[in-house]
């Protein structure tokens, strides 16, 4: 008895001995970089929202007629999942409409919080501490990779048995040493649909930030024309400021290239995918293009966050 758990536990050590490195600094990188895009993708949609309401303001300002709320102002039992807000309208005017452009970007939430999962997943896998961890973990990671997949192909999932069935080792595999199978199998089974997702995703900011420039722009026309002599220098300089913020927040929007950073988290997914197939343990290309990905993202956030106040 004493033989075989001296036996098992030689084994175990030179499995640790040997584990390999599973980049657990660089995939929770890439995990933050796809947070700050999802960030950024829930930021731009909320400022369109902003600026319709900031539009509709001064539109009440300036002509001052009769004020009445929104029919979507009505509280029922159910609450509500998206739709228009409940607003202050000028008199019956209806509020102004969500623009083509605006639609066609809402169209990607999907891809974003697929994206979003499978990110949080794979650092919940790199992360796990024990073997419950990992079993919880790699069934999430499990789901995530399959959402892509479905999301990918337009039609209902696959299973991907290589990654559900990975886990069915035992406690006699080094938790490293698993810990990486995992990632290893995951990452190449999502790695075509993060390159395609990837490529949605890059779409739909490029439309997204054209849609919030215009919505910035037109916000910026409209407080600029009311930079009138006649107005007190406290409420000219207020509005002047106004107008320097909406145009600052523009000329961010117009220096910045989401579809280039969607492109660098693909490109950051293959470099990873690379090194969890070949573990030489030469993490230069990864480190790399994980750093200009996490950059690039949390330029993209603060660009769509814009100046915050309106």
């Amino acid at each position: 008895m004493l033989r075989t758990t001296i036996l098992v536990l030689a084994t175990v050590a030179g499995v640790a001995g040997c584990a390999p490195y599973v980049y657990k600094s660089e995939i929770n990188a890439f995990s933050s970089g796809v947070e700050n895009l999802a960030t950024a993708y829930k930021f731009g949609l909320k400022s369109l929202a902003s600026e319709r309401a900031a539009q509709e303001r001064l539109r009440l300002s300036s002509d001052r007629p009769p004020v009445a709320l929104s029919e979507d102002c009505e509280v029922s039992l159910k609450v509500p999942e998206g739709g228009p807000p409940c607003m202050a309208l000028a008199g019956r005017r209806e509020p102004i409409p969500v623009s083509p452009v605006e639609r066609q970007a809402m169209t990607a939430a999907p891809v974003v919080q697929a994206l979003r999962d499978y990110a949080d997943a794979l650092a919940a896998v790199t992360n796990a501490e024990d073997e419950a961890q990992l079993e919880a973990a790699q069934a999430m990671f499990r789901d995530s990779v399959e959402s892509l997949v479905k999301l990918q192909s337009d039609q209902a999932a696959t299973r991907v048995s290589p990654v559900v069935e990975l886990l069915g080792a035992g406690w006699t595999a080094y938790l490293n040493q698993r810990r990486f199978e995992v990632l290893k199998t995951g990452v190449n089974a999502a790695n075509a649909p993060v390159a395609k997702l990837g490529k949605t995703l890059g779409e739909a900011f490029a439309t997204l930030r054209v849609a919030q420039a215009l919505q910035l722009r037109t916000t910026a026309n409209a407080m600029a024309s009311g930079l009138v002599k006649n107005v007190s220098a406290k409420e000219y300089e207020e509005r002047l400021a106004l107008v320097e913020r909406k145009a600052a927040d523009l000329e961010t929007l117009r220096r910045t290239d989401p579809r280039a950073v969607a492109d660098d988290m693909v490109r950051g997914h293959e470099a990873l995918r690379v090194a969890l197939n070949d573990n030489t343990r030469q993490s230069k290309a990864v480190v790399e293009a994980v750093k200009q990905f996490v950059e690039r993202a949390r330029a993209v956030r603060d660009a769509f966050q814009g100046g915050k106040d309106g």
